[in-house]
C-alpha cells in the first residue's frame, strides 16, 4: 500500500502531507517492474495516479492535490524501445487528512467560492501555492475554487488564514477561470535524466 495507515495516523484531521514520486500514464507491464535497468532509473516502480488516489481515500485522506510537475523524457533508444508509448512524469501531491466537521463541510459550497487569502501563514507570508496553478497573494484578488478544493481548504490546517464567499449563482463564476483538475500531466518533452533527485 503507497499510503499506509500508520502513516495516515502520523497526521491530525486537518494536517498536510506531502508525496512525491514517479508516475506513469499507464501501468507499468510486470515483466518490465523487474528489468533492472529501469528499476536503476526509477521507472519500473513507477505507479498510476489513479492508485494513489485509491491508496489516499483509503487511509482517511482527501483526495491528492497535484502541486508540481516535471515530464520525464527518455533519451536512450533502448530504453524507449522496451517502454514504447507509456510517458513517466515526476509529480508532487499534498494531501489533507480528511475529517468530519461541519466546517469542512458547508453545504453552500457546492457552486465553489470566491477565496481570499488574507491571513499570512508562517513561511507564506507574500503568496500561498495550494496547487499547480492556483497561487493566492495575500490580500490579493479573490481565486475561485470548486467545490471538492473548497472542501479540501476548508478542512485544511490553514482554513482559518483565508476567507470563504460561497458561489451562489453560476454566473458569478469567472469564466476565464482554469480551474485544476488533479489528474496527472503527462507530455513527450525530453529532459537530461531520466531520474530525478527526490523522486526515487
Amino acid at each position: 500500500m503507497l499510503l499506509s495507515q500508520d502513516r495516515s495516523k502520523l497526521n491530525n484531521p486537518g494536517g498536510e502531507f506531502y508525496f512525491s514520486d514517479v508516475y506513469a500514464d499507464r501501468p507499468v507491464p510486470e515483466d518490465l517492474r523487474q528489468n533492472k535497468i529501469l528499476w536503476g532509473e526509477c521507472l519500473s516502480g513507477a505507479i498510476c495516479e489513479s492508485d494513489l488516489i485509491s491508496g489516499a481515500l483509503e487511509v482517511g485522506f482527501t483526495r491528492p492535490i497535484l502541486v508540481a510537475t516535471d515530464p520525464i523524457g527518455i533519451n536512450n533508444v533502448e530504453l524507449q524501445k522496451l517502454l514504447g508509448d507509456i510517458k513517466f512524469t515526476s509529480c508532487t501531491y499534498r494531501l489533507f487528512k480528511s475529517k468530519s466537521i461541519d466546517k469542512s463541510t458547508n453545504s453552500d459550497d457546492k457552486l465553489g467560492a470566491l477565496v481570499t487569502y488574507q491571513t499570512s501563514i508562517v513561511h507564506y507570508e507574500n503568496e500561498f501555492q495550494f496547487n499547480e496553478s492556483i497561487t493566492f497573494k495575500l490580500h490579493g484578488e479573490p481565486q475561485y475554487l470548486n467545490a471538492e478544493l473548497v472542501k479540501m481548504l476548508r478542512m485544511s490546517r490553514y482554513s482559518d488564514n483565508f476567507k470563504f464567499e460561497p458561489i451562489t449563482d453560476e454566473k458569478q463564476i469567472p469564466n476565464t477561470t482554469k480551474q485544476v483538475s488533479n489528474q496527472q500531466k503527462t507530455n513527450d518533452q525530453s529532459s537530461s535524466s531520466c531520474c530525478r533527485p527526490g523522486t526515487c
